[in-house]
């Protein structure tokens, strides 16, 4: 029998009611996370939702203000690719906020399907914001025409080799992978010219130190060269389209050499390892001392989520606690993250029946989050995005 009130729209709709009532920020969060499931029923409403849901966050004071509408960018992305451009392209913001946020769009656009407008953003990225170089590794996987996979690795190409900075971050390693898995998309002509690009601009940088260890499984890598080491992830593709000036590399820098001695390369580049397939886990806590519990859903499932309540309870207490109350928007606390895991897992698996699992969450503001991940579950949309935030100002 089908019971009216366990069906998404149904959830949806309290949830909604819930949020109008509820204090602005978790009022604005709540309506921007609405909006997004909204789409799987009725694309004009959530649009409207999601206008509501910016509009009131725009009104809070800082520091909520400028947290929730940063992680809203993501969240209209997967409701309204333009509006989301609108939404990064208004906000200022640190270095690290920005980064995240720009990858944060891209991700909202793919998991929604949006992948024209996400080819279209490679090629024409907002001004002045970190280029996704991670999120491009993601839209090549997700486009299914060999000419989108081009327009991205072409213009990701483009815009590393004029960023004088890309080589003094970290690592380039998010834009060698890139190449390093898609370069075959090109015509190979314009793959190698690609690759001794790669290598000319790397090479014409000043060396720096570094004290960098990689394992190959039965042996250590050691290096002590930042050029070396990022040459490492160009070589396995250097070698299929200009075997001569890999050696000649591999002559001129022994660590590099040292390297081809190793099992480290797999057919076309360094093996940028995916996770194997296997049973689905729930993983939850890792705040504080403690470390993260995998837990597989089936096994969860038999225990009534059991032991992962619990840990999102401890995290609970935690942000809660009376001398080191977590300041952020509840939106972002560890807790609320680990409460809507479980319930879009329960979702998942269980259907309209985990309708029941809510009354289990200590807290009015976190249950309603939680049954807006429990909506999304049972209506097929992917997990929404999670994002903590652990602001305890008197934690020594």
């Amino acid at each position: 029998m089908r019971y009216a009130a366990d069906m998404p729209q149904d959830i949806l709709s309290a949830a909604r009611e819930q949020a109008e009532q509820s204090d602005p920020p978790v009022q604005a969060s709540g309506l921007l996370r609405i909006a997004r499931v909204l789409t799987a029923f009725n694309q004009a409403e959530a649009e409207r939702v999601l206008e509501r849901g910016i509009g009131l966050a725009t009104l809070l004071p800082e520091p909520d203000r400028s947290t929730i509408l940063n992680g809203a960018v993501s969240l209209a992305a997967m409701v309204s690719p333009q509006r989301a451009l609108d939404l990064a392209s208004s906000l200022g913001g640190l270095p690290h906020e920005r980064y995240g946020r720009t990858d944060g769009l891209i991700f909202g656009m793919l998991s929604h399907r949006h992948i024209a407008e996400a080819v279209s953003y490679f090629c024409e990225p907002l001004p002045g914001e970190h280029y996704p170089f991670l999120a491009a590794c993601d839209a090549m996987r997700c486009a299914t025409e060999e000419e989108a996979r081009r327009k991205i690795l072409r213009a990701a190409i483009a815009v590393w080799l004029a960023n004088a900075e890309s080589l003094r971050e970290p690592m380039p390693t998010r834009f060698l992978r890139l190449f390093s898995s898609w370069w075959k998309v090109l015509p190979e002509e314009e793959a190698v010219e690609a690759a001794r690009e790669i290598v000319r601009r790397i090479v014409s940088e000043p060396d720096q130190p570094i004290n960098a260890r990689i394992s190959t499984g039965s042996e250590i890598l050691e290096f002590s060269s930042r050029r070396e080491l990022t040459l490492l992830g160009i070589l396995g593709p250097l070698r299929r389209l200009d075997s001569e000036l890999a050696s000649s590399l591999c002559q001129r820098y022994p660590q590099l050499a040292d390297a081809l001695s190793t099992n480290l390369f797999a057919e076309g580049g360094m093996p940028f390892k995916r996770p194997a397939d296997g049973p689905r886990y729930i993983t939850v806590g890792g705040s504080g001392v403690a470390s993260p519990i995998s837990i597989p859903v089936l096994e969860a499932l038999k225990t009534d989520f059991k032991v992962a309540f619990e840990e999102a309870s401890r995290l609970y207490a935690l942000d809660t606690a009376f001398d080191n109350w977590n300041e952020a928007p509840r939106e972002y606390w560890p807790s609320t993250n680990e409460f809507r895991k479980i319930l879009y897992e329960a979702g998942k698996y269980e259907g309209a029946l985990a309708a029941r699992h809510p009354d289990r969450i200590p807290n009015r503001d976190l249950r309603l989050f939680a049954r807006i991940e429990l909506a999304a579950a049972i209506a097929g949309l992917p997990q929404g995005v999670l994002t903590s935030i652990s602001s305890h100002p008197h934690q020594s």
